[in-house]
């Protein structure tokens, strides 16, 4: 194989490596982005639970029966 053939060979090869080092930034760059979104999805969730849950005391709360406090 000559020097010339050789050097054309690593060239295409570089491409390639770089072709893929691209798929490979891009893919990533998504996955964070789908990784950040799930994170804030979490926390909205884990919010609107809270308030449900607060809600809900609430109407426990009203709906018992008040204590009475006489004796017997």
């Amino acid at each position: 194989m000559s020097l010339k053939e050789s050097l054309d060979t690593l060239e295409q090869r570089l491409e390639q490596l770089l072709a893929v080092l691209e798929t490979q930034s891009e893919e990533n760059r998504k996955l964070r982005q789908a990784w950040q979104d799930s994170r804030n999805e979490c926390t909205r969730l884990r919010q609107k639970n809270t308030t449900a849950s607060q809600q809900i005391e609430g109407i426990i709360t009203r709906l018992k029966p008040p204590v009475s406090s006489h004796d017997g």
